[in-house]
């Protein structure tokens, strides 16, 4: 019972089986039929936001980083004022369980002075989000205010974070000959080389491999065959070579899907408990646990060369999943600019793209004002264009396939991310397309952003128009929304620039209402699951994103 405003009133926990939501009532002492009330409230399958307040409001708060777990409020009539009390009653203990979350209320735009007082700045209105939405009143009295305000509450701007970087980097040119040496600093005494097609055994490399480890008296055994998103199937085939060899290092010979694929073969040798591997990749089953992985890096984009997250295709169901832990991080990253001369136009344009990207996921965050951190990433992107464009003119210019390379690991080892919330949507989005249809990873990254970041920019527009500023340098005139819209259009021009799609039917998939709908289906994990966190995606949300990028 609470004391407020001389009057006591009662906080009263519900159960709402149907929705599996715990709900808190507001209510006056003397009133004898609260549970009429919540019996008479339609839950609206909309709520799968953070947390609605206000007048005739419910919802559902369903992230576990928050100490308020699975609640919904609600309030008896639209003009009792309970919705205010609750409010004062949660922001004064768990005030910072709120910061930076997107909050959706229904209230008149009178009631929008007291929630600012509260802390809490409006970005936009839903107008006639009841009239629109729904035919029937949710409660006896009916709902009188038909607009729904979205807020966020101001909060500290950078989140606490935790950045870990194991991985020895040894860079430049011949480093590859020293591979052996490094094998043995850290334990190696039966390695599997990983490595994808024939390239890197006809250029030699492998034989060099061959001969470092042989000079410190490590034995070899290898497993070559790794494709573009690494099949599932390759990984069990190299779990079980390396459990018949007694393999206790996994050296990596490749780009990002060879490590990958190597990540995966590390899970299965480091867990015999675990019996499928994928279990891990669809969140049945979790470790910390990885076989310890080298890395000889051909191919700068992934940066799993630093990472500890690994994405693998499971070819007969079409799914393309990723898991990560520390410990998968490699011991060490050998990095020869050198060895990355032989690769194809198209491949290096892929590549840039994803080392972009990989900064743009952690760079739209719903955090603002990360100035350090957003300076590192504003850096990092304004560099790739840059050389983006000279490695594609010249791919053995020795300085743009080095700053690229260097730019690949410190794009998705954490750094460009210290104390911002990343998003990810549009590798979420990305994966379901390459694993339908196995594009290469970077294509449907630049087929999909334009049209996910039209989607988003309204959100904060602010952060667009920065974006347009600091890495195109484009002038500051006009509304934030007008620069936004610039920004978008500039990423999409250095797109076409380095002759990347900026639509799927650019990469040859022309996808049907059908195939978006499937593709909506498979991205939500039928309709399970929203992802991202600049704006919160649903399946419907997708589904429009996968229909604009066509």
């Amino acid at each position: 019972m609470y004391m407020i405003n001389n009057k006591y009133y009662y906080l009263k926990r519900i159960k709402d089986k149907k929705k599996n939501l715990d709900l808190l009532l507001l209510a006056d002492p003397e009133e004898e039929a609260i549970d009429k009330y919540i019996n008479d409230c339609k839950v609206f399958e909309f709520y799968y936001r953070d947390i609605l307040i206000g007048q005739g409001a419910i919802m559902q708060l369903s992230s576990t980083t928050y100490e308020i777990k699975n609640f919904a409020i609600y309030e008896k009539f639209h003009n009792c004022g309970y919705g205010k009390i609750l409010i004062n009653l949660l922001c004064k203990k768990y005030l910072e369980s709120f910061k930076n979350i997107e909050i959706l209320v229904g209230t008149s735009e009178q009631g929008v002075s007291f929630y600012k007082k509260c802390g809490f700045q409006f970005s936009h209105i839903i107008k006639d989000f009841f009239i629109t939405n729904y035919k029937q009143p949710i409660f006896e009295n009916g709902i009188q205010c038909k607009d729904m305000f979205y807020l966020k509450f101001k909060g500290v701007n950078m989140e606490n974070f935790a950045y870990y970087t194991p991985t020895k980097v040894v860079f430049g040119k011949d480093e590859e000959k020293n591979v052996g040496k490094l094998a043995k600093e850290f334990g190696a005494k039966k390695v599997l080389i990983h490595y994808g097609g024939g390239s890197a055994v006809r250029s030699g490399l492998i034989d060099k491999i061959k001969t470092s480890l042989t000079e410190e008296n490590i034995s070899f055994i290898e497993l070559g065959g790794v494709k573009p998103n690494p099949r599932l199937s390759l990984i069990y085939e190299g779990i079980k070579l390396a459990k018949e060899n007694s393999v206790d290092f996994i050296l990596a010979v490749g780009g990002g899907s060879v490590i990958d694929s190597a990540k995966g073969i590390g899970y299965g040798v480091a867990n015999p408990d675990i019996e499928d591997v994928w279990d891990l990749y669809i969140g049945k089953k979790k470790t910390e646990k990885c076989a310890p992985i080298g890395v000889v890096l051909t191919i700068a984009a992934a940066g799993s060369e630093m990472s500890g997250g690994s994405v693998v295709t499971k070819e007969d169901e079409q799914l393309k999943r990723s898991y990560g832990c520390d410990n998968a991080r490699p011991k060490f990253a050998i990095m020869n600019p050198e060895l990355t001369y032989t690769l194809p136009k198209y491949q290096i344009a892929c590549g840039v793209v994803d080392i972009m990207m990989h900064t743009m996921e952690r760079y739209f965050s719903p955090v603002g004002n990360l100035e350090l951190t957003d300076k590192i990433a504003e850096g990092l992107l304004k560099t790739m264009i840059k050389y983006g464009k000279l490695s594609l003119e010249n791919p053995t210019n020795y300085e743009a396939r080095a700053e690229i390379m260097w730019a690949s690991s410190l794009a998705h080892n954490g750094l460009t991310g210290c104390g911002g919330i990343g998003d990810w949507s549009t590798h979420q989005l990305e994966h379901d397309l390459g694993g339908v249809y196995d594009i290469a990873h970077g294509a449907g990254l630049s087929a999909v952003w334009g049209s996910w970041a039209r989607y988003v920019y309204k959100e904060n527009p602010r952060r667009f128009a920065q974006f347009a500023e600091n890495v195109f340098g484009i002038e500051k005139v006009g509304t934030d929304e007008e620069m936004a819209i610039k920004g978008i259009e500039a990423m999409e021009n250095f797109y076409k620039e380095i002759e990347m799609p900026i639509s799927i039917s650019e990469t040859g998939i022309n996808l049907s209402d059908e195939d978006v709908e499937m593709l909506a289906e498979k991205c939500s994990n039928n309709g399970t699951r929203y992802i991202g966190s600049f704006k919160k995606l649903f399946k419907e949300d997708m589904a429009k994103i996968y229909s604009m990028a066509r």
